[in-house]
Parts: C-alpha cells; sequence; structure tokens
C-alpha cells in the first residue's frame, strides 16, 4: 500500500521540482510523463521496489504477488498523467515512427498522403517516392517511378505493401567520395604492404636457420667398422654356404 500523504515535489530522484499543485495520490506526484517513465524504468509498478529489468516492456519484477496484483486490476496502476509506459519508451527509442509513419527494418519511414485520388508515399524529407494511381476496374497502379512493365495491382491494400518495395529499390546509391575513396585505397595498400614486408623477413629467417646436408656420405678414413654382424647377413634360397 502506498502512502498517500500529501506530496509537494515529484517523486523522481533526479528532478525533484516543485508540482504545480500538491496531490495525494503518489503515482500522480511527477511534474512529467518524463520523470513518471525515469521512475518506474528502475521500479516495479506495483510494490515500487527496484528491480532489473529483464526486458525493455518489462514493468513489474518478479513476485508472484504483484503479478497477480496487476492481473486483478491493471488500470489503477497506469501513469495518472495520461501516458502508458510501454508505449512511452516506445516513442523515445523510435521518434519517428509516429501513426502514420510505416517503420522498416531498413531504418528508412515512409508515410501515405492523399492527394486528389491518388495516394503518394513521401519519405521523412518529404519527396515522394512513389505515387498511385487508380485504373481501370477499381485497380491501382504504380505511376511514380516508372516501371517496365507497368506493376498493377486488384485493390489499394496490395498496391500499397508493394509500393513500400518499389521505395526500397528506387533508393539513390551513395557512392564514397573521391577522398574516402583515397582513403580505402591507401588503408588496403599500407596493409598489403605490412603483409608482404612480414613474409619476406619471415622467409629470410627460414633461409638463414636451414642447415645444409650433403648428399654423399663423406669417406671413413683410418675408421673400419670391422665385419658385419651375424644377424644381419642373409643368404639366398638355394645358395651354397
Amino acid at each position: 500500500m502506498l502512502d498517500q500523504r500529501l506530496r509537494h515535489y515529484c517523486r523522481n530522484a533526479r528532478c525533484r521540482d516543485r508540482l504545480k499543485e500538491p496531490v495525494e495520490n503518489a503515482r500522480a506526484a511527477f511534474c512529467s510523463e518524463g520523470c513518471y517513465t525515469g521512475f518506474y524504468r528502475l521500479h516495479c509498478l506495483v510494490c515500487e521496489e527496484p528491480f532489473k529489468r529483464t526486458s525493455p516492456t518489462q514493468k513489474l519484477c518478479s513476485r508472484r504477488k504483484c503479478r497477480r496484483e496487476f492481473d486483478r486490476d491493471s488500470s489503477q496502476f497506469f501513469s495518472p498523467l495520461g501516458g502508458d509506459l510501454r508505449s512511452t519508451e516506445s516513442d523515445r527509442k523510435n521518434p519517428a515512427k509516429s501513426k502514420g509513419f510505416l517503420g522498416l527494418k531498413s531504418g528508412r519511414a515512409f508515410d501515405w498522403k492523399a492527394v486528389g485520388n491518388q495516394h503518394h508515399l513521401t519519405d521523412r524529407n518529404g519527396r515522394v517516392a512513389v505515387r498511385l494511381a487508380p485504373g481501370d476496374s477499381d485497380c491501382w497502379w504504380i505511376a511514380q517511378p516508372r516501371t517496365t512493365p507497368e506493376l498493377v495491382y486488384p485493390d489499394l491494400d496490395t498496391a500499397k505493401r508493394a509500393a513500400v518495395n518499389v521505395a526500397l529499390w528506387a533508393l539513390p546509391w551513395v557512392l564514397p567520395s573521391r577522398a574516402q575513396f583515397l582513403r580505402g585505397f591507401q588503408a588496403g595498400k599500407a596493409a598489403q604492404s605490412r603483409r608482404d614486408g612480414a613474409g619476406e623477413r619471415y622467409a629470410v629467417a627460414a633461409v638463414a636457420t636451414t642447415v645444409r646436408v650433403a648428399s654423399t656420405p663423406e669417406p671413413l678414413v683410418g675408421n673400419d667398422p670391422g665385419p658385419i654382424p651375424e644377424f644381419l647377413l642373409r643368404t639366398l634360397p638355394g645358395a651354397k654356404s
């Protein structure tokens, strides 16, 4: 049970600003939605005990009692300031993803705009990437960019999904500048030179440590090894001993 005493200051330890009006509800004792989100990012939404999150959307600690209390009536644990902890974090991490924008894995964002009887897919800079125009028999075709053959779709939803792919295909190539190209070329050349120098040093060291072996044994002078031992003697089959 939270303490319901009258509060005059923001509960966020990093803020502690004076509230516009004193409040008794402890969950409303924040000066802004950001302070509310920052406080409950490190505290359980039910018991308000500090805990370490395992995922960005986690709002409760590992206690079963908190889970049961939250499932019984989750509305009483949300912010009285008019926001949701999960949605606030999502908007902060992805500020370009509004209701009208389409977030893609490539990091691009597009927005649909109705212009007359056409639909334009624009990027963040307002540039028209794809333009859909109505055709015969309630079909839609891509009027911009020009494609061969012309892409025609039976309904608007299918055409919009295809238009997003076309917008990605039509993205301009970003070529490196001359200075970037020269820096990359010089870096690769220096790395190749270092590799070649290391190979040469290894070859010189290998030759210096090579031991030359004579192709023919030197003759024995004054060191007769004596007769051959009997166990090394072999006789051919049928030969007379």
